[in-house]
């Protein structure tokens, strides 16, 4: 049976997915995969990466009824329109992680152009201006729900993108829009964990001193910065070259085959 020819399948009591992408794994295949499903139940989906996938692969999983509210995923591929039309299909969203490609080293990791892969201009970029539109604002003559994006959102991580620099102050912003400031009929938000590529100001990071008020109101923020070593060995290394760059290839093709993906259903 061809993989873009899949019948319908209907898993009423799934309420927990999660794919991990290995090997080779087209992004047609994957569509595919979704659009055969019909899971009105779904609450958790996970994708692990979308291995450069020029949209996310479960859009079409999205406009059918479900019921998700967390969600974890890496839009390595995808552009910032079609990230943000994920946010405008998913309003029960309650807990979010969205991961940069790019995964924070320890402090003895050493950089090189053979870990490192610059992504294409069009590609989104977790960045401040992702940040921005994930935060409430309540222009004139407009109702509220037609301006806020994932106006339920209780949690969420982000791992800002390597090739950006995110200001404290737009964090503050962010976090204070969704709990002291928070418009009427935005749930507040308890936990926020943010992974940013610079190091710390000082030893007491501005973005905990500041949210002293929110925390005292039930906000748990997390800020992680990368060791300052680490940041100036990176900044001599701007790489560009492909994924396969570096691999041996074997002459035997089963040699080179892996997986796909890896479905994990709950």
């Amino acid at each position: 049976m061809e993989i873009d020819n899949l019948p319908p399948m209907e898993l009423l009591r799934l309420q927990e997915l999660r794919l991990q992408l290995d090997g080779i794994a087209l992004e047609e295949d994957i569509t595919s995969f979704f659009n055969a499903l019909v899971i009105p139940n779904i609450c958790h989906l996970e994708l692990t990466r979308s291995r450069g996938f020029r949209q996310l692969p479960f859009m079409s999983l999205l406009l059918r009824p479900h019921k998700i509210d967390t969600m974890s995923f890496v839009p390595d591929g995808c552009t910032t329109e079609c990230l943000l039309e994920f946010f405008r299909l998913v309003p029960s969203l309650r807990r979010l992680a969205l991961n940069s490609p790019f995964e924070a080293p320890d402090e003895d990791w050493d950089p090189s152009p053979a870990t490192l892969m610059t992504p294409p201009e069009e590609c989104v970029r977790l960045d401040e201006v992702l940040l921005n539109h994930l935060t409430p604002t309540l222009p004139l003559n407009e109702p509220e729900s037609s301006t806020v994006l994932c106006p339920l959102l209780e949690e969420i991580e982000l791992r800002f993108s390597p090739d950006v620099v995110v200001p404290d102050d737009a964090i503050i912003r962010f976090l204070r829009a969704r709990t002291t400031r928070a418009p009427e009929g935005i749930t507040r938000l308890t936990h926020g964990s943010f992974f940013l590529k610079r190091a710390a100001k000082n030893s007491s990071p501005e973005i905990l001193t500041e949210m002293r008020p929110e925390r005292d109101i039930g906000l748990n923020p997390d800020v992680f910065y990368y060791p300052q070593p680490w940041i100036d060995r990176l900044a001599n290394i701007c790489p560009v070259f492909t994924p396969y760059q570096g691999i041996e290839v074997s002459e035997e093709p089963c040699d080179n085959w892996k997986p796909g993906f890896l479905l994990e259903m709950f």
